[in-house]
Order: C-alpha cells, then structure tokens, then sequence
C-alpha cells in the first residue's frame, strides 16, 4: 500500500511540474500574442501617416507609376500585413504543436519532462 501512495506522490508532483511547464509556455505565447498586437498598432500609426504622405503627394501631381513600385508604402504595409498574418499562422500552429508534443511525452515518456 505505501508503493501506491509513493506512486501517487510522483504522480502528483509530475502532474504538478507538467502544469508549471504548460504555465511557462502559456506566457510565452501570451507575450508574442502582446507583440503581434504592438506590431498591428504600429502599422495601423504607420499607415494613417502614410496615407497622409500619400494624399500630399497626389496633390502635388507626382507620376501615378510610383504607386506600382515596391517601394510604394502602400504595398509595404500590404507586404508587412501579410508577413504578420503568416507570423500569426506559425503562432497558432507552433502552439498546437507544443500542446501535442507535451501531451505525447506525458503519455508515453513522462520522465523524459522530469527535471534533474
């Protein structure tokens, strides 16, 4: 009866090391998620004073060609709003696989979790 009230007490502390790693993973996540959201902000300022540079620019009758070439700020916050949508993506599934990976460990190699 004491192997199984040992057997518990381990499993008890690994499931509570288990948790406290899960934990620490969740904060990280939770800190690029801050990030993406300061990035979105930030291109959300930098287009609104884009736009403004761009009107002006209209308004002084530049060539209209200018605006299909990549060096147009318009097609860089396109560029940098879909680099953000894949940074985003690998996010999400970075998290799914992290989930997957610990879940896989826990049920077949435990101990390899354990600290020493």
């Amino acid at each position: 009866n004491s192997h199984n009230t040992e057997v518990k007490e381990m499993s008890l502390d690994r499931e509570a090391e288990l948790i406290s790693q899960i934990q620490i993973l969740k904060e990280k996540i939770e800190v690029q998620d801050d990030i993406i959201v300061e990035i979105q902000e930030d291109n959300t300022l930098i287009r609104n004073k884009n736009g403004g540079i761009l009107d002006k620019k209209k308004n002084t009758n530049y060539n209209s060609d200018d605006e299909d070439k990549p060096e147009d700020p318009k097609q860089k916050i396109v560029l940098l709003e879909n680099e953000l949508e894949d940074q985003k993506e690998v996010s999400e599934k970075l998290k799914a696989y992290v989930g997957d990976v610990l879940e896989n460990i826990m049920v077949t190699n435990p101990q390899m979790l354990e600290r020493k």
